[in-house]
C-alpha cells in the first residue's frame, strides 16, 4: 500500500504560508490601534490619532511588495 503524503507538496515554513502572515498582519494591526486608543484616552484630537490608520496601511503596502519581490527573485532562481 502505498503512502498518501508521498505525493503531497513539501510543507511550507510558516513564514512562507500566506495564512499565517496575514493573521500575524491582523494582529500587529489591531495592537497598534488599540495602543493608539489606549495611548491617546481615545482622544481624536491627539497628534497621535493622525496615525491610527496610516501606519497599519503603510504596513501592508510594504509587505506586499516584499512579498512580491521576494516571489520574483525565487522565480528567477527556479530558472
Amino acid at each position: 500500500m502505498e503512502d498518501r503524503d508521498s505525493n503531497a507538496a513539501p510543507a511550507r515554513p510558516w513564514w512562507r504560508q500566506k495564512e499565517s502572515v496575514h493573521r500575524i498582519g491582523y494582529i500587529l494591526s489591531a495592537v497598534w490601534m488599540a495602543g493608539i486608543v489606549i495611548a491617546t484616552n481615545g482622544d481624536t484630537g491627539h497628534f497621535l490619532f493622525n496615525f491610527i490608520f496610516t501606519v497599519p496601511l503603510a504596513g501592508w503596502i510594504i509587505g506586499l511588495v516584499a512579498a512580491a519581490l521576494l516571489r520574483r527573485a525565487e522565480r528567477n532562481r527556479e530558472g
